[in-house]
């Protein structure tokens, strides 16, 4: 039960826009459960907007040693370096954009969710009960986003295959 506290606090932390401290939690969280998958992906994605990319992509090359499908490690691999593992393992599955797009929201990673919610309406699930899903969750991140007080911080910008995205820090968050 501790690994599962001590990732919520690291939630709340990032929400909070306490980024070093929610990182220190993720090893708390990891030191009790070396294989949490959500604390992970987390911990991947706060090194990721540290600008610590050499970190972050060996937190993904751990999370695929225990689990080679870890979706949450191929998204942050893909907004690394453009690896396209992703796509390739997710084939035509809404779910695994749903997933990981939930765990980036729960964290107050709002920008990562919405690109990936618009990453999945492109990959045509329109039509398909996945499609009505995945629209659902979009109205539901843009409607989160426009009441967020920090709206200045999520411009709504997509990640296109093969962009180098830009690296958001805490410096430029605040």
């Amino acid at each position: 039960w501790q690994g599962a506290a001590y990732f919520e606090l690291a939630r709340l932390a990032c929400r909070d826009k306490r980024l070093e401290e929610a990182l220190k939690l993720t090893r708390r969280s990891l030191n009790r459960n070396a294989s949490h998958r959500q604390a992970r992906h987390l911990r991947t994605a706060l090194l990721r907007r540290l600008g610590r990319k050499e970190d972050a992509l060996r937190e993904t090359d751990r999370a695929l040693k225990l689990e080679p499908m870890e979706f949450g490690a191929l998204w942050e691999r893909y907004l690394l370096n453009g690896d396209d593992d992703f796509e390739r393992c997710a084939r035509d599955d809404a779910q695994p954009y749903l997933e990981i797009s939930l765990d980036y929201a729960h964290a107050g990673l709002w920008e990562e969710s919405v690109n990936l919610l618009e990453r999945a309406a492109r990959q045509g699930f329109r039509g398909r009960e996945e499609g009505g899903i995945v629209h659902q969750g979009q109205g539901l991140q843009r409607s989160v986003r426009a009441h967020a007080p920090h709206r200045a911080e999520l411009p709504g910008r997509r990640i296109e295959r093969g962009e180098n995205p830009v690296l958001i820090t805490h410096e430029t968050v605040k």
